[in-house]
């Protein structure tokens, strides 16, 4: 029931944060001055990174499932099992909107320059919300529950997938489904590329890559078993998956070439790339933490947690790509990429479940 921050450069802890419930979700603002945390509680909190202060509690009437900030930090929308999705502003408290789907509404997801709102619930649907004009300007029906939606990041394009194994994307500005992709079993991953021309979903033993404007799939990545973890790159051009057997592949997504494979010995429990796409990084059961060199699939550095903390380990990069921040268990740690020189380490109980730096890097 507690969230911590600290200081990424003196490794300080700056505050502990109790929520009263089980922490759901944690997100900076954008000036990372803030803080937003959603439990099962009932309440989505607002907190002052500096002092650890609570700014604002925004209650529903069940557990809280998400909650994240528009781009400047002004508002804040929640989502519940109370069957609504709620937007707040974040200076006064006040709820600005109510949304209801008479089902558990498990995410929300702002658009890009916080014009638009997409919330999505246990019963498949998915309202799409115009904010400057109050209105619900669109409503996606899908068979099953909802596991993801996800805007491009120019804001034209909504990707969904859903319980009945199908991907679909909506084009915004018409309003209408552009693509859908069936799969045989459940889907994973469902991600954009940056530009938004490309879209790829794992489901079973493959990962696909489709072209966004026409639905034409350009690419299939079929494993020997079924991919648990995958990624894209920013510029789309490279794909990262992840099976059972301890294995990530990494892929040239323009013409299937297979660049490597990394065995790492041990179940990888998280994959990720660099915001410049030029670095991955995989994590593992086991404690290690390596950075993949993306266009050539070498290991550039390793970093092993304490042969004690056998944890699922998470991580990911700073902004800009110089250092990670990884935990397994009750340890964190920040470490140099170039080098994997521990910068700062903390130890926290109880476990850490997740880890993230704010957009300022500090």
């Amino acid at each position: 029931g507690t969230a911590a921050i600290w200081d990424a450069n003196t490794g300080e802890r700056i505050a502990s944060l109790y929520d009263g419930g089980l922490v759901q979700t944690v997100e900076f603002d954008s000036s990372g001055h803030r803080l937003v945390t959603a439990s099962f509680g009932g309440a989505a909190r607002i907190w002052d990174v500096r002092s650890g202060k609570q700014l604002a509690e925004f209650r529903h009437e069940r557990e809280v499932t998400s909650a994240t900030f528009n781009d400047d930090g002004t508002m804040v929308a929640t989502s519940s099992l109370d069957g609504t999705a709620c937007i707040w502003d974040v200076s006064t408290g006040r709820k600005l909107g109510t949304f209801f789907h008479f089902a558990g509404t498990r995410m929300t997801a702002f658009g890009p320059h916080s014009s638009s709102l997409a919330t999505a619930s246990d019963n498949g649907l998915v309202h799409l919300f115009d904010l400057n004009l109050d209105l619900t300007i669109a409503r996606f029906e899908h068979a099953r529950g909802i596991n993801e939606a996800i805007f491009s990041d120019d804001g034209r394009w909504l990707g969904i997938s859903s319980e009945d194994n199908m991907a679909h994307v909506w084009d915004l500005r018409t309003r209408s489904q552009v693509a859908y992709f069936k799969h045989t079993s459940a889907l994973r991953v469902i991600r954009f590329d940056n530009a938004g021309n490309r879209f790829l979903t794992v489901a079973g033993d493959e990962a696909m890559v489709w072209d966004v404007h026409s639905g034409e799939l350009l690419k299939k990545f079929v494993h020997e078993s079924f991919v648990t973890r995958a990624a894209i790159n920013a510029d789309g051009s490279r794909i990262l998956t992840v099976s059972p057997l301890n294995v990530a592949t990494l892929w040239e997504s323009l013409t299937g070439r297979k660049i490597a494979q990394i065995d790492l010995g041990a179940e990888i429990s998280s994959v990720s790339f660099s915001m410049d796409g030029k670095k991955a990084l995989l994590t593992t059961v086991a404690g290690t933490v390596d950075v993949i060199d993306s266009d050539l699939g070498k290991a550039l550095t390793q970093f092993q947690h304490r042969t004690e903390f056998r944890f699922e380990t998470t991580a990911s990069f700073s902004p800009d790509g110089n250092r990670v921040v990884s935990n397994a268990g009750p340890e964190t740690v920040i470490w140099d990429v170039a080098t994997a020189q521990v910068l700062q380490k903390i130890l926290l109980d109880p476990v850490v479940a997740m880890v993230t730096f704010s957009a300022d890097g500090s």
